[in-house]
C-alpha cells in the first residue's frame, strides 16, 4: 500500500488571543504530457506549418492522340532567292564549290612486258705487219673473232691499216666495232682478235686485232622490261577517276554547314587536263595520273524546306489540329535540274497533328479534384490518350484550386 506523505501547512489565524489552529492537508500531483501525446502535437504543428509555407503544386502531363498528315508539292530550289516564298513554293538555296585548283596524283604500276635487246659496241685496235710493208685495206662489216672463237664482231665502216713502220712497230688504226648479235655475252674488257675473212691468205697471221686497254666492249642486252602497256594506262585513268571521284566530293561535302542540305548525286566531278606520265609501250616500271577537278553542289537549309512544308500541311488541315513540333519530314520523289542555279523537285511532305481540350475545360478538371478523378475524365476525351499527375509535397491528396500552382505540359 502507498503510503502518503502530507505536509505541515500552517492554519488560518483566526483572532487575536485565541491560540492557533494548523490542519495537515494533502499536496495535489502535477498533470504531466506523455511522449506519444508530446510526438503528436509536434507532429501536428509542423503540419501545419508546412502546409502553409509549402502549398501544393501538380504537374500534369497530358499525352494527345496524334493523325499522321501528308501533302504532295513542287518546290523550286532558287540559288537566286532570299526567303522562302510560300506562295510560289520557293525555298533559296547556295551553290557551294570545291577546290578547282588543287592537283591529285596517283602512281601505278607497269604490267606489260618487252625485250630489252641491244648489241655491245666498242672501239678495238688493229695491227698490221705485212711484209714487205703496205697498208691494207679492209670493208664495212668486216668480222673480228675473239681469241676463244665464240664472240664476232663487226667493223661498223669501211677502214685501212696502215703499212708497218719497221719490224718492232707494226702499222695500226682504231676501229669502231658492233657485236654480230645482241645479249650481255658480247660485253668484254678485254680480248684479242683475228679476221677470218683473211684465212688462208698471206695476211691471216699478219694482220690481229685487241681491246683498248680502260675501253671495254659494253651495251649487251638480251632481258625482258615493264612496259606501260594501253591496258595499263586505260585502266589506271579509270581508277583514278573512280576513286578521286569519291575524294572530290567528300572534299567538297565536308565544306557544307550542318544544317543544309543536299543531293548526292548532283555532284558530278569534271576532271580538268587529265594526264598519264607514260606512252604505250614507254620503258617504265610506274607512271603517274594527275588531274584538277572541279566541283559544285546546290544545297538548302532544311529549315527552310520545313518552313515550306508546314505551309503546305496548313493549307488542307483543320484549324483545331496543331502540328507536332519537329514531326515534319519530307520526301524527294524525283528532281529536274534547271539552268542558272535551280533545281525542281516533287516533294512529298509528312507530318503529326494532335488537338487538345481548352485551358479552362482542363482546369474546371483539375482544380480542387482528386487525382484518381481528375486522370479519369481527361482521359475520357477522345483527342486524349493518356495522363499523368504528380502532385507534391507527398502530403498533398488533391489538386490545387489555385490555377498558378497547376503546370500543363504535353508530351508524345
Amino acid at each position: 500500500m502507498v503510503k502518503k506523505i502530507y505536509d505541515i501547512i500552517p492554519g488560518e489565524k483566526k483572532s487575536s488571543g485565541q491560540e492557533q489552529e494548523y490542519s495537515c492537508m494533502p499536496r495535489k500531483e502535477k498533470k504531466r504530457f506523455s511522449f506519444w501525446q508530446a510526438a503528436l502535437i509536434a507532429i501536428v504543428v509542423i503540419a501545419g506549418v508546412l502546409y502553409f509555407v509549402f502549398p501544393g503544386k501538380a504537374d500534369v502531363t497530358v499525352y494527345p492522340k496524334t493523325e499522321d498528315i501528308s501533302v504532295d508539292g513542287n518546290i523550286t530550289v532558287d540559288s537566286s532567292a532570299a526567303v522562302v516564298d510560300s506562295a510560289n513554293n520557293i525555298v533559296p538555296g547556295i551553290i557551294f564549290t570545291g577546290d578547282n585548283k588543287k592537283i591529285y596524283t596517283e602512281t601505278y604500276q607497269s604490267t606489260g612486258t618487252g625485250d630489252n635487246v641491244s648489241k655491245s659496241t666498242g672501239t678495238i685496235r688493229v695491227y698490221n705487219k705485212i711484209k714487205p710493208a703496205k697498208a691494207l685495206s679492209l670493208v664495212t662489216g668486216t668480222r673480228f673473232l675473239s681469241a676463244s672463237g665464240e664472240l664476232i664482231y663487226r667493223a661498223d665502216s669501211a677502214f685501212t691499216i696502215p703499212a708497218a713502220k719497221d719490224d718492232s712497230t707494226p702499222g695500226s688504226v682504231d676501229v669502231k666495232v658492233t657485236a654480230a648479235e645482241a645479249g650481255t655475252k658480247y660485253n668484254i674488257k678485254s680480248d684479242t682478235f683475228s679476221v677470218p675473212g683473211l684465212s688462208g691468205s698471206e695476211y691471216y697471221l699478219n694482220i690481229s686485232a685487241e681491246t683498248i686497254s680502260g675501253s671495254p666492249i659494253s651495251g649487251g642486252q638480251d632481258s625482258q622490261v615493264k612496259i606501260a602497256s594501253k591496258d595499263d594506262i586505260s585502266s589506271a585513268k579509270d581508277k583514278f577517276q573512280n576513286k578521286y571521284s569519291d575524294v572530290a566530293k567528300q572534299a567538297l561535302i565536308a565544306t557544307i554547314p550542318q544544317g543544309y542540305e543536299y543531293l548526292a548525286d548532283d555532284i558530278v566531278p569534271d576532271f580538268n587536263n587529265l594526264s598519264v606520265s607514260a606512252k604505250q609501250g614507254d620503258q617504265v616500271e610506274t607512271f603517274t595520273v594527275s588531274s584538277t577537278i572541279s566541283t559544285q553542289v546546290l544545297v538548302f537549309r532544311k529549315d527552310d524546306m520545313n518552313k515550306l512544308g508546314e505551309a503546305l500541311l496548313k493549307t488542307g488541315t483543320s484549324e483545331m489540329k496543331t502540328i507536332v513540333a519537329d514531326s515534319i519530314s519530307y520526301v524527294i520523289n524525283s528532281k529536274t535540274a534547271l539552268k542558272n542555279g535551280k533545281i525542281q523537285m516533287a516533294v512529298t511532305f509528312k507530318a503529326k497533328t494532335y488537338s487538345l481540350p481548352d485551358n479552362t475545360l482542363l482546369m474546371s478538371s483539375l482544380k480542387g479534384k482528386d487525382k484518381s478523378y481528375s486522370i479519369s475524365v481527361l482521359e475520357n476525351d477522345p483527342d486524349v490518350e493518356k495522363v499523368e499527375i504528380e502532385l507534391s509535397p507527398f502530403w498533398q491528396l488533391k489538386i490545387p484550386n489555385d490555377s498558378s500552382k497547376i503546370n500543363i505540359s504535353t508530351k508524345f
